[in-house]
């Protein structure tokens, strides 16, 4: 795509989806203020927000789960049955407890493009939107394949990063996701993680913040040590509560992340005791 493709773009009409009115007006006016973007409307529940999406053009809806009437599962349920051209879904969830991993992967399999808690920044977010949005006419294959083969990236990262993290609230997570996300998409090689780094970082963000957060996600992992995390640092020789630096901890989870899409297993399986 050209420099002028990028100007003569029209913006990506994002949908808010979210009874909290203290939210809605927080997105709104960051969606505003956003290039390339512009807010088509506001709902305080799924069947509001379905009623928008058939009578207007929508391209992308940022959509909370837990919403009085009809909630964000059961407006993925019901647009499914709307027909084609629909809007990219994209989940904004306010909650860490034990069943978000169960929710998490029930929003994809209705069909979300992305699930995030509201603390991931929403540059990142909005990012997401716009490439995904951005890449609906591109002549690289079947939509619904590109579209079920990003989706199934997008599940194995969110699955890692929650056996090595659990319902943790931490910036660094979600730079961390969007990098690991993109290496496997594009199939980069993860030595490349500084360009990873200063994309995640994108305009407004100095890399040396991303690259901090990151940081301060491993020593997270580290804290937790979960059985994964503990398989994984095994073999790197690091004294207890000293975690890899930030290069070889993208390497780390991104060769966890080709063996899972190998189905070779992963280390947890290889390192329990027989």
């Amino acid at each position: 795509m050209s420099h002028s493709d990028e100007e003569e773009r029209p913006p990506v009409r994002v949908l808010l989806a979210d009874d909290e009115p203290g939210d809605r007006i927080a997105l709104k006016m960051y969606l505003e203020n956003a290039d390339g973007f512009c807010c088509a409307g506001c709902a305080g529940n799924g069947r509001e927000a379905l009623e928008l999406v058939r009578a207007r053009p929508v391209d992308a809806v940022l959509l909370d789960l837990y919403m009085p009437g009809m909630d964000g599962l059961d407006f993925l349920r019901e647009l499914r049955q709307l027909p084609p051209p629909r809007p990219r879904v994209f989940v904004l969830s306010a909650y860490g407890a034990a069943g978000e991993s169960q929710l998490r992967h029930q929003a994809l399999r209705l069909g979300a493009d992305g699930y995030f808690d509201k603390t991931y920044p929403l540059a990142l977010i909005l990012r997401r939107i716009g490439d995904l949005c951005a890449q609906e006419d591109e002549p690289c294959g079947p939509a619904e394949t590109l579209r079920a083969q990003r989706q199934t990236d997008q599940q194995m990262v969110d699955q890692l990063l929650y056996e090595v993290l659990g319902p943790c609230k931490v910036c660094g997570a979600g730079y961390l996701n969007q990098v690991l996300v993109h290496l496997l998409q594009a199939g980069r090689a993860p030595w490349r993680a500084d360009e990873e780094f200063t994309r995640a970082a994108g305009k407004n963000v100095d890399v040396r913040s991303v690259e901090r957060a990151i940081h301060g996600a491993a020593k997270k992992m580290e804290e937790k040590r979960t059985p994964l995390w503990r398989a994984l640092v095994k073999g790197l020789g690091l004294p207890e509560g000293k975690v890899p630096p930030n290069k070889l901890l993208v390497d780390m989870l991104y060769q966890e992340l080709l063996r899972r899409q190998r189905g070779t297993g992963t280390f947890v399986q290889e390192e329990a005791p027989k």
